[in-house]
């Protein structure tokens, strides 16, 4: 139960915050908004609580049905797999045109590049505390 809330909480942290450096500082594109910047920052914290939670749902269901291996290039699959959600998840806002920035196929590019770059953290995030848990559990079990 601990490396799922740890895991949860830690990554869906770093890809908000990873989101609102690239949106406020890189981009600042986030006077854009058309609505309360408060409703806004609310409701990407919701959407990347979700998004921690799916990419842990998957690690955790590749881990436990042996379809990835936590001692053989761990944490670079576990990036690309969060790249991968990364990309999903851009997709479908792309296409659903909850975007709020009018630019052009370079603004589009970029982001979608730094979205996929965002899951690819939280994917690292996420194997790194089940390497901390594994780790964490063998001590225990070698001090016991």
């Amino acid at each position: 139960m601990r490396k799922f809330i740890l895991s949860w909480f830690l990554s869906s942290a770093v890809m908000f915050g990873l989101s609102y450096l690239w949106h406020a500082y890189l981009l600042t594109d986030m006077k854009d908004v058309t609505y309360p910047l408060t409703v806004f920052l609310i409701l990407a914290a919701l959407v990347y609580f979700m998004i921690g939670g799916v990419l842990y749902g998957l690690i955790n269901y590749l881990v436990n049905n042996g379809l990835v291996d936590p001692k053989s290039n761990f944490l670079v699959k576990n990036m690309m797999l969060g790249a991968v959600v990364g990309f999903c998840f851009y997709l479908i806002t792309f296409i659903l045109g909850l975007s709020f920035n009018p630019h052009g196929i370079e603004h589009i590019i970029a982001d979608f590049v730094w979205q996929m770059f965002e899951q690819s953290v939280g994917g690292l995030v996420i194997s790194l505390v089940f390497v901390y848990d594994a780790r964490k559990s063998q001590l225990e079990h070698e001090g016991a």
